[in-house]
């Protein structure tokens, strides 16, 4: 068992773009630095359309930038940032090194076998096999996976279907390691900013005859919002609908343009990224998800608890979060015509609706609580650290 006062972490983190793995690190470094834990950060460079986020100023002096670790593969970056995140730890001499995310996780961990860390841990955010990457990455990643996971002293997924998926990719006999804990979210602000529908709709011009569907998301590709455009024009002009997306991406000039094309523009708004996601969920009527790919999105724990009805494709983690027709709708992908169909449910049945948003909001509360998210991994932290020689 280590014998200083405290329990030394270094969390390793691909970038802090906005999304919930961001919001997880900036929680573990708020919770994480007491009189039983010093908890430190690793981030890299977050590209310019992502949203980026920074730590509170207070933890700043416990954050290392990296500006070499980049989501896209880069051989010579990739060694540059392995060389410094090495640096780093045979000064800062972590207890537990804890990577986040596909590249960080890869670049981390191997850090931390040459940097001679005594316990590593491992959270996978996102179903990575499916939609990312061509057959020959995929293979090739997988192969690092599975060397890296014999590495590993423990492996963290968000959700069961998670680990499953994670079990049948690495082919994994033994998986004593892996445990699950779901994502923990500071939801108070969303249900607070939900008793001020009225007023927060009044502030966005939006008239009480509207019914806006809205999503927030990175605008790309395996986030699929071609889908919910041709939602928007199979619903047609006729009812009064309107659709807000909140983000920003590489996608975002293109996807404009299909609105012009689909003759919805005039129905379409593309906000950008907003900075309290808290003000702009109770302005909407329904949320909206059409992923290909997802692990645990926070945007439907967000909406949940906000109040707010949600529609998500079938993919990855959803079946996990969404118990179709109880706790929202889950619809087939590239399925737009099940999203208006759902759509039109939620608005025509009012009674019904406030049922199912009563259900979700109890069942956000209870899965993705904080406390009880900070918990677990304080209990892991503790454990490994007791077996540390």
């Amino acid at each position: 068992m280590v014998s200083k006062n405290k329990i030394k972490i270094l969390t390793i983190i691909t970038r802090l773009n906005i999304g919930g793995p961001t919001w997880q690190i900036l929680n573990h470094l708020k919770y994480f630095n007491n009189d039983e834990y010093e908890l430190k950060i690793v981030y890299g460079k977050a590209t310019h359309t992502e949203g980026r986020c920074e730590p509170d100023k207070e933890f700043r002096s416990n954050c290392y930038f990296v500006p070499e670790l980049r989501r896209k593969i880069s051989l010579l970056d990739d060694l540059k940032a392995l060389l410094k995140i090495i640096s780093i730890m045979l000064k800062y001499k972590p207890d537990i090194v804890h990577t986040h995310e596909m590249k960080a996780g890869l670049v981390g961990r191997l850090a931390a076998i040459i940097a001679g860390a005594p316990k590593v841990v491992h959270t996978y955010h996102g179903h990575f096999f499916v939609g990312y990457f061509n057959a020959i990455m995929k293979n090739s990643l997988i192969l690092c996976e599975k060397a890296l996971y014999y590495f590993t002293d423990a492996v963290i997924t968000l959700s069961e279907s998670q680990k499953s998926d994670l079990i049948e990719n690495l082919k994994i006999k033994n998986d004593k390691k892996i445990l699950t804990i779901p994502l923990g979210l500071e939801l108070n602000k969303f249900i607070e900013s939900s008793a001020n529908k009225k007023a927060l709709r009044e502030s966005a011009g939006i008239n009480d005859s509207a019914i806006v569907i809205g999503t927030i998301s990175r605008l790309t590709e395996i986030k699929n919002l071609s889908l919910l455009l041709k939602a928007a024009k199979t619903l047609g002009d006729g009812e009064n609908y309107y659709f807000t997306i909140y983000g920003d991406g590489e996608l975002r000039s293109e996807l404009e343009e299909e609105s012009i094309e689909l003759g919805i523009d005039q129905r379409v708004k593309f906000m950008g990224w907003c900075e309290n996601a808290e003000n702009a969920y109770p302005t909407f009527d329904a949320f909206v998800l059409t992923s290909t790919n997802e692990g645990t999105p926070h945007t439907i724990i967000e909406a949940m608890a906000s109040g707010i009805p949600v529609v998500a494709t079938n993919v990855g983690g959803i079946k996990d979060m969404i118990e179709n027709g109880k706790t929202g709708f889950v619809v087939n992908p590239d399925a737009h015509e099940e999203i208006v169909e759902a759509i039109k449910r939620l608005i025509a049945d009012k009674n019904k609706t406030d049922e199912m948003v009563r259900v979700a909001r109890e069942k956000a509360l209870e899965t993705w609580s904080l406390a009880s998210h900070i918990d677990a991994h304080g209990r892991l932290y503790l454990e490994l650290s007791e077996n540390i020689d």
